[in-house]
């Protein structure tokens, strides 16, 4: 049987790094393919400190619009300087915390179109928006064309998307976000004062995106 694209690629890195993976499409639990086969998800299993079994999840796009130029840089580890991890796990922390160039690209209009189309609200949405906006010193209102750039391009591939960006404009408000669903995910904390102040403008911007557009969408696609 034929892997599908970087299969095998995953296959070494789980073989090397003691992960449970097997390159397999008829095996939802380790490939899945997605979107009329325009995306394809890959599970690396492993079991976590606490022995609960968890995944790394690496999700391929075969068809996307790509606005920003694909930049290289140098990325940092997040492992502290420790003497006593560098004693317990020596092999292990030389690895993470040496540094690695990696292509990148922007994503904030990605994350705003994310949250315009999916169903559904999920946190980390929101606070990826706002600790990008934070670190970038970006501002939304200036990436309104590019964002619904990348919004319609999406909506011509997956009606799914356009029926979610219809039934956010009545979702979106601060009522509605689940505050402190994932926030135990984040590895360093955040100012909630500031992030509830961007949060309440970030909201009233993307509801009026999903009003401007979604009409003109709807008309064009109908059907």
């Amino acid at each position: 049987m034929q892997q599908p694209h970087g299969g095998k690629l995953f296959e070494d890195i789980a073989e090397r790094k003691g992960l449970e993976f097997r390159c397999d499409k008829r095996d939802g639990s380790y490939v899945e393919l997605g979107g009329g086969n325009k995306f394809m998800t890959f599970k690396l299993w492993f079991s976590s400190a606490s022995g609960l079994k968890t995944l790394v999840k690496v999700q391929v796009n075969f068809v996307e619009y790509i606005i920003f130029p694909i930049k290289e840089v140098k990325l940092k580890s997040i492992c502290p300087e420790s003497e006593e991890l560098e004693f317990l796990f020596p092999e292990f922390y030389m690895e993470y915390r040496k540094s690695i160039r990696f292509k990148v690209y922007d994503i904030f209009c990605e994350k705003a179109r994310a949250i315009l189309t999916r169903k559904g609200f999920k946190e980390r949405d929101f606070v990826d928006a706002y600790m990008i906006s934070k670190r970038f010193n970006l501002r939304y209102e200036d990436l309104e064309e590019e964002t619904l750039r990348k919004l319609k391009f999406i909506l011509r591939l997956y009606y799914k998307y356009r029926r979610n960006l219809n039934d956010k404009v009545s979702m979106l408000t601060v009522e509605n976000f689940p505050f402190g669903s994932e926030r135990y995910l984040l590895m360093e904390k955040i100012d909630e004062e500031d992030f509830h102040l961007f949060l309440n403008g970030f909201m009233v911007w993307l509801k009026e995106l999903a009003k401007a557009d979604s009409f003109r969408v709807n008309r064009t696609l109908k059907g």
